[in-house]
């Protein structure tokens, strides 16, 4: 299982890529082998969500302005996949066979889909609409993990969904206080094999790392676990394994960028 205690590095921003005014190299990199530059498929909206899956295909969702959008190895250009053309992706997430997971809505509400199955070909099946009574006023934040299991969160509010592969469940977050339940905020989930971790706050507005729970009672199935006097706060995260990840987001001192590497051990 998973141990609740991390350990921490602070780094700067500058450690690699390219100044946007010149392009010149930073830290000796080279910015022409490093980086490649392509055209976003979002008309009006940013790209909100951007995931490489295990062999290599670009996907690509613009958050309110609907379609889901998949670039092949080796490819330039993206293109729109079919029957997500009226979906609003908000997060994607892969498992280790190729299955990706898409959380978003569509006219109906809260959506969660598997698409699956050749690039020219893709089937998208839904886990999660308007007939499942699980109370996510939108999928926010999805993670996926190899056996099947399906996590999705609505940022806006404090419920997460939990999929076993047949049944969604509601959860919380786990606190020896019953009266500080369901106050704490993900920002971001990963998932790696068969475990997934967090990032966001507590209740207190302490950036949080949110860990499989070892509490048979659990409420989100996380344990939180507070950076207290860490003074940053924490937007993103990559799980390099089952037990270890590295956490983005910025110093509350200066607004630097953070890079936290936690890593945790079984018991």
């Amino acid at each position: 299982m998973l141990r609740a205690t991390l350990t921490t590095t602070a780094l700067s921003i500058a450690l690699f890529g390219c100044d946007a005014d010149d392009g010149d190299p930073i830290d000796g990199r080279d910015d022409n082998t490093s980086w490649e530059r392509t055209e976003s498929p979002c008309e009006d909206e940013a790209a909100s969500e951007m995931h490489t899956d295990a062999d290599g295909n670009d996907w690509c969702g613009c958050g309110d302005e609907p379609g889901l959008y998949v670039r092949g190895e080796g490819e330039a250009t993206f293109s729109s996949v079919v029957d997500l053309e009226d979906t609003n992706v908000y997060d994607l997430s892969s498992r280790t066979d190729g299955t990706l997971v898409v959380g978003g809505e569509n006219a109906t509400g809260s959506v969660v889909l598997e698409v699956s199955g050749s690039l020219g070909a893709l089937v998208a099946d839904i886990l999660l609409d308007a007939s499942v009574d699980i109370e996510l006023d939108s999928v926010d934040l999805v993670a996926a993990e190899s056996d099947g299991t399906v996590r999705a969160f609505d940022v806006s509010g404090t419920t997460m969904a939990y999929y076993d592969g047949a049944l969604w469940v509601e959860t919380q977050i786990f606190t020896d206080d019953p009266l500080l339940e369901g106050q704490h905020t993900m920002v971001n989930l990963d998932s790696h094999g068969t475990a997934t971790a967090g990032v966001g706050i507590n209740e207190e507005g302490v950036a949080t790392v949110f860990t499989p729970s070892t509490e048979a009672t659990a409420i989100w199935q996380f344990e939180a676990t507070a950076m207290t006097g860490a003074e940053v706060e924490l937007l993103d995260i990559a799980m390099t394994s089952e037990t270890s990840m590295v956490a983005a987001g910025e110093s509350t001192v200066d607004s630097q960028a953070v890079l936290m590497r936690c890593e945790a051990s079984c018991d």
